[in-house]
């Protein structure tokens, strides 16, 4: 075993070095590897960031949002959590088991009563202590998972509760869990980075590989590449095909406008409510219609459809309408 010791507040960086070391950089044994990471909502390869994440929160709490490769469900990190990756060759499956009872055990060493849940999971007390998931590319497996140490769990609960749009799609959803801080079960490491020090020594060997300045440049423009491109396109530029109704009330009655998205891009848009406008829908449609689904492509397609309602001039229905986008 190898431990890779390269560890970025940036959770972006973090998944864009396992993904380097597991195609680009071999070492020539298996890798583990450890971080402490800012606050940051990873959503799984297969979810809807609307359905997982109050998105408006977490950009007002300066909350990142990044996507991984690998499926499962969504996951809030922060410097009270030590994410761990293993990169390995030769598993032709999923096989979650190899790599939980190695974490198990070290955890059971701190007298904390560690069990996996039998499939992705690692419980103590009956609570989720760590969220684990994997992918494959190549020849190598990535297994890469959290462990919740002294996390801020009331922040969890706030920013991965999304507010309760009407929405509908075929993404994955998560399976929302009881959780507790590792740092309540045991007393033998007092603080995240005692822990790390100690999940480093007890898993990572002997053997320590620290990245170089070319290693380094190269994961930057791997988290550019592939783990930052939501930052750039939008929240739905990689979630998949899904229906979402916005709904703004105001004195002259109820406007919602239900959006089909599909690969980032409005497919079709349609009104429903009570309201009274002098306009053709067909003036707000039709000038939705092909644009990204992102909160200042709405906003800047709606000022320049000029629709209105009564009760409600046209810039603030465009801010309602693109809030949260």
């Amino acid at each position: 075993m190898i431990y890779v010791k390269y560890s970025s507040p940036d959770v972006s960086l973090n998944l864009a070095a396992e993904y380097y070391f597991a195609t680009e950089k071999p070492l020539g044994d298996e890798i583990f590897m450890l971080w402490q990471p800012r606050p940051t909502i990873v959503v799984g390869s297969f979810q809807n960031i609307h359905e997982e994440v109050d998105v408006a929160y977490a950009v007002s709490h300066g909350i990142d949002i990044v996507r991984r490769l690998s499926g499962g469900g969504t996951v809030y990190q922060d410097n009270g959590s030590i994410q761990y990756a293993f990169i390995a060759q030769g598993d032709s499956e999923i096989n979650f088991r190899r790599y939980l009872d190695p974490m198990r055990g070290a955890l059971r060493e701190l007298g904390i009563n560690a069990e996996a849940d039998g499939r992705n999971d690692i419980c103590a007390c009956g609570k989720k202590v760590s969220g684990n998931a994997q992918y494959r590319v190549g020849d190598k497996t990535v297994h890469h998972g959290t462990l919740l140490f002294s996390a801020d769990i009331g922040e969890m609960e706030r920013a991965t509760h999304p507010p309760k749009y009407k929405i509908s799609s075929k993404s994955i959803k998560s399976v929302r869990e009881r959780v507790v801080n590792m740092c309540t079960l045991t007393d033998k490491v007092k603080t995240p980075e005692e822990f790390m020090e100690y999940l480093a020594e007890k898993i990572g060997g002997s053997v320590t590989y620290t990245p170089s300045e070319q290693d380094i440049k190269r994961i930057e423009h791997i988290a550019d590449e592939k783990f930052r491109r939501e930052r750039r396109e939008g929240l739905a530029a990689h979630s998949p095909a899904f229906c979402m109704e916005k709904t703004v009330k105001f004195d002259g009655g109820v406007l919602t406008v239900a959006f089909n998205v599909k690969n980032g891009t409005i497919e079709s848009a349609r009104l429903l409510g009570d309201f009274f406008t002098a306009h053709d829908s067909e003036k707000l449609t039709g000038a939705l219609t092909g644009v990204p689904f992102t909160g200042e492509a709405v906003k800047s397609a709606i000022i320049a459809s000029g629709f209105e309602v009564m009760g409600m001039d046209n810039g603030t229905l465009a801010e309602k309408l693109s809030e949260n986008v």
